[in-house]
Parts: structure tokens; sequence; C-alpha cells
């Protein structure tokens, strides 16, 4: 699908998805998305399903059935502000947009989902919301059924949603006021939420209803696999990392805990690694001053939360029996689309 018409301020969702669904009246109230995504290849379809879709679109039915004398349960569902109305309005997009090949002209969503947070980084107001977009139930600790998604398949102990004593069969019916169709619709509200706040949730548990409180954690409770989106391949500052094997961190000497980050990929098409003095081999083991960031996700985060246009991030490496200090430079991908 092409989104180089599309109206940002009313088609909001996941821009990552493979697909999503928006359920809405012709009047342009939304009544529920459906569409989720955990990862690349053998995880992209884990939670959805043509029986989950069956679950979504009845359950919008029901919605509309009811309509407009539920309008007021639905305004959480409605659109939220956006800095701009069309892809276009991003000058890196508009680029794109007005190539002569028509075959080169199509924005992709997952352009849009990127430009939103190169937008906001450029202007010193990125945040944990938009660097780990949309968290998974599974963020609070409840997993969803495949094939009718608003049933708790299994709940982590000791996660908010333990706490807030739901259980296994449990079905999810509202969330902060809203009533739900799918997992999806439990996302939107988790991107929108702010950490710490109390949501109201009513399930259903063996034909009874009742209600409780789902506590939402303070700090990084969003964290999930950030680098199978597109965004990924922007934040990654010409390299892509990984942690370190267990033979590797016995040959070098370093602790279970501590940072080490193996360079197994140094980009020919982005040079702000190479630039840096980075070779693919090296061992990252202290970046920002930082020696706790385990995982590629806590590295790039680290980097752009915390760093805006030009600054210089310090970067301590191991190549082989050497210690080198470098510099990272920050700056978006050299690559426009």
């Amino acid at each position: 699908m092409s989104f180089n018409g599309v109206d940002l301020a009313r088609f909001q969702f996941d821009y990552d998805q493979t697909w999503a669904v928006l359920f809405m009246h012709p009047d342009g109230t939304v009544y529920g998305r459906y569409g989720t995504r955990a990862g690349n290849r053998d995880r992209s379809t884990t939670h959805i399903s043509v029986a989950g879709l069956t679950h979504a679109m009845q359950r919008a039915l029901q919605l509309h059935a009811r309509y407009p004398a539920n309008r007021a349960a639905l305004s959480g569902k409605q659109p939220r502000p956006v800095p701009v109305r069309y892809a276009a309005q991003f000058s890196w997009l508009r680029k794109r947009t007005q190539q002569n090949d028509a075959t080169k002209r199509c924005v992709h969503c997952h352009m849009v989902g990127s430009s939103l947070v190169r937008w906001r980084w450029e202007r010193g107001q990125l945040t944990e919301r938009d660097l780990f977009a949309y968290p998974l139930p599974e963020a609070v600790g409840m997993k969803m059924r495949r094939d009718d998604d608003l049933v708790i398949a299994s709940v982590q102990p000791g996660s908010p949603a333990d706490r807030a004593g739901l259980r296994r069969g449990d079905r999810v019916v509202r969330l902060d006021g809203q009533p739900l169709i799918s997992q999806a619709d439990i996302q939107w509200i988790l991107h929108g939420a702010r950490d710490g706040t109390h949501l109201e949730l009513e399930y259903a548990r063996s034909g009874r209803q009742a209600q409780t409180v789902l506590r939402l954690p303070q700090g990084q409770w969003r964290r999930g696999n950030l680098t199978w989106r597109e965004l990924a391949w922007h934040l990654r500052p010409g390299m892509r990392v990984r942690p370190a094997s267990q033979a590797v961190r016995l040959r070098l000497g370093i602790p279970p805990g501590r940072m080490a980050l193996e360079v197994d990929m140094v980009f020919r098409w982005d040079p702000r690694a190479r630039r840096a003095g980075i070779r693919k081999g090296d061992v990252i083991i202290e970046a920002d001053g930082r020696r706790d960031l385990l995982t590629e996700e806590a590295f790039l985060a680290q980097l752009w939360l915390n760093h805006g246009p030009g600054d210089r991030v310090p970067v301590t490496v191991r190549r082989g029996e050497r210690l080198l200090q470098l510099q990272l430079s920050m700056a978006w991908h050299p690559q426009q689309y």
C-alpha cells in the first residue's frame, strides 16, 4: 500500500506491520485495530491468524450495531496528534514522492514510522515510547492466544498482569475504558499510556465479569525486540552488533553481566562506524560510560535517547589484545529514501 496521500491524522497504527486493519465507521470513528507482529521470519505471523481476524471482525460489527450510543467509550481509540499530516511533509520523503520513476515514488508505511522517530529525535523529543512502540501484551505479562487474541494463553509470574490477578483463560473485555476487539487494541492503549499509570481492566472468567487494575511499571517495561523493525537499520550507526559468545568472553576475560557486544557487520553503504575506526570483529565493552548494555537494543537506546545530532559518543573497543578509545558521531542514516 502506498502512503503517499494517506492522512496520518486519521490512519494510525503500528507502521512496522506487514499489514494491519482499521475498523472504522463511515464518519471516521475507529472501532478498533487488528494486526500484531513480534519479529521477522518465523515470528512475523505468531500473533495473527484468519481465526483471530474473524473474531476481530465480529467484535467490530457488534460495536457498529451499538453506534453511536457507545461513541464515548470509543473516544480513546481515536487518532492522536501528529507532527505532520502527510508523508510528503517530511522533507526527506518529499524528495521520494517527487521522483520521475513511478516505481520509486511509493512511500511505505514503515518509512512513515521511521520518519516520525527521526522528526522527534532531531528536535530533542525522542522517548522510550517512540523507540519501543506498540509493546506486546507480553510487556505486562500477558501472552494472548493466536486464534482468539483477547484470551490469555499464559501469565508471567510477578508481572503486572499477575499482580492484577489475571489467569490463563481469562478473556480481556475492556482496558482503560475501551472495548477491545483484538490485542492490537491492547497495544494501542499500552503505546499511549504513561509509565506508572493504573489502567482499569474488565475481564470474563468462567462466564462471569470481573474488574481489576493493571498497574504499569516505571522505566523500561516497554523494551522488547527492536531489531526486527525497519527503524533499526536507521538507528544502527553503520554497524550491527550482537552479544559476544561465551568463548569470546573467556578469551578476552570479560565477566558475565559486563558489556561485550561483537561487531558482526560493518556496512558498506553507511560510513558512520567506519569513520569512527570500528572494524568487524571488534568487541565493544563500554559505550557512553556504560558497561551494562548487554543487548543491541540497550546499546541503541542509550545512543538515541541520550544524544542528539552531531554529538560524539565515546566507545571502548577490544581488538584482540588492543584497547581502543573511539568516538561515534551521531547522525541519521546517510541514505535518504
